[in-house]
């Protein structure tokens, strides 16, 4: 189980974004004036989110059911609901099959028309009593989590439509509504399997014997590189953090097996790329207060035994170092197909022993795993997971790590292009950015 706060079911505080951002009311999804190029629904019950349409319904009672009590079985509350049918379509939705479940709700796929295409979509259902509470489910059990929708569209719609990203790496804002029950966030749907499913299939090909070393080290290096761009861009140049990097988390597309059956061998889709979907965990800190990205966030959602030391031990920490550490978890799973560690606890897992003394090479010889490793893989592991914040690299350090001394050779002048442009276009934003939910630290 990974570490996190059990809460009492039974309080509810005041939600995150009230009086901020978006006040959820019972009735509509009301989003303030004023707040980043935001307006009050129209009679026609839609408001702009960044000059994207956020629609609002005024629900039926009769045809809603009540989100059950938290005194009830917690599985009720991410069991599918009847209405998302009716809510999907009168938002010009079709609902599609469910793709899994997540702490405050469930995730499915959608479709829609657009010019004669129906194309598909991920939905994202959140139960606000959940939301509003800072409550989440997870093997029966509740617990409190510092997770928000309605921020999570604003920060998506900033990140993919009022800016241009480097790259097609996160998953597109393309709607945000409500009925009496829950919230719906609906993305670009990213992919067809998570960054997990797709390394569990190839470890089942390495072990076969079919996938050989060397192409999955090219596409490791790959899939780093591509995570590396759109981090250090929301990092340096959007002054976002993730703070929830994980390998399900990021979807992967064309993700497939080519089979070569005169060399008995697989190679991987050179189109592969992936997408960091999820972002409800993630923060935009304000660079003028809060240079050091300062962050008191805990209770993160998924595998928290992979948040960085600070985080997991509820400390004041750099979000930066934080999605840098749970980077190298992915790096790790990655390379050898298996997490670093089970335990953030070495007293019971020496795996974490052997990364609390920045010792990734002990861990390898220990777990018998020096046939997939390399210098440079294991130097860049050491600089990422190094459990102590100061230490630990930057993403920029990363990029610039001899691993990938031929990607950044290649493409470094192209990225510094885009840092500069974004720039350019941050200052031109930057009085209507003031209105902004910028992240803020409470010391309290």
């Amino acid at each position: 189980m990974a570490k996190q706060n059990p809460a009492k079911a039974s309080p509810a505080h005041n939600h995150p974004m009230r009086g901020s951002v978006g006040i959820l009311q019972s009735d509509t999804l009301s989003i303030q004036a004023g707040c980043f190029g935001v307006s009050e629904p129209t009679s026609s019950e839609e408001c702009k989110l960044n000059d994207v349409t956020v629609s609002a319904i005024t629900p039926v009672a009769s045809t809603i059911t009540p989100t059950p009590d938290f005194d009830d079985d917690p599985y009720l509350l991410t069991t599918p609901d009847i209405t998302d049918k009716q809510t999907l379509n009168e938002h010009g939705y079709e609902k599609g099959s469910d793709m899994c479940s997540q702490m405050q709700g469930q995730i499915f796929d959608c479709y829609r028309e657009e010019n004669g295409v129906r194309k598909r979509f991920a939905v994202k259902k959140v139960w606000k009593k959940l939301c509003e509470s800072g409550i989440a489910c997870e093997d029966g059990m509740n617990f409190i989590v510092e997770s928000d929708i309605v921020k999570e569209a604003f920060i998506l719609n900033l990140l993919t439509v009022k800016n241009e990203l480097p790259a097609d790496y996160i998953v597109r804002f393309v709607d945000l509504f409500e009925d009496d029950n829950a919230t719906y966030l609906v993305t670009e749907c990213g992919g067809d399997q998570t960054l997990k499913q797709f390394v569990d299939a190839a470890h089942e090909y390495r072990k076969n014997g079919t996938l050989g070393a060397n192409e999955w080290r090219k596409t490791v290096k790959y899939v780093m590189w591509q995570l590396s761009v759109i981090v250090i861009w929301m990092h340096r140049d959007m002054h976002c953090c993730h703070l929830d990097l994980s390998m399900e988390n990021i979807r992967v597309k064309n993700g497939t097996f080519i089979a070569n059956k005169s060399a008995d061998a697989v190679t991987i889709n050179p189109k592969l790329t992936v997408q960091i979907a999820d972002l409800g965990s993630a923060e935009v800190f304000n660079v003028e207060t809060n240079a050091n990205f300062q962050c008191g966030k805990a209770g993160m959602t998924g595998n928290y035994q992979y948040s960085a030391p600070q985080v997991y031990n509820n400390m004041v920490y750099d979000a930066r170092k934080a999605d840098v550490y749970q980077l190298g978890c992915i790096l790790f799973h990655l390379s050898f197909f298996a997490p670093m560690y089970r335990y953030q606890e070495s007293a019971i897992d020496a795996s974490f022993q052997c990364i609390q003394r920045n010792d990734v090479m002990s861990l390898i010889e220990m777990r018998n795993l020096q046939k997939l490793a390399s210098k440079k893989l294991i130097a860049l592991l050491c600089s990422m997971v190094n459990t102590k914040e100061k230490n630990r690299a930057s993403v920029d350090d990363i990029m610039q790590h001899s691993y990938f001394a031929a990607y950044y050779r290649k493409y470094a002048p192209r990225l510094d292009k885009v840092s500069e442009k974004q720039k350019t276009k941050n200052e031109q934003n930057k009085q209507i950015m003031q209105k902004f939910p910028f992240y803020s630290i409470n010391y309290g």
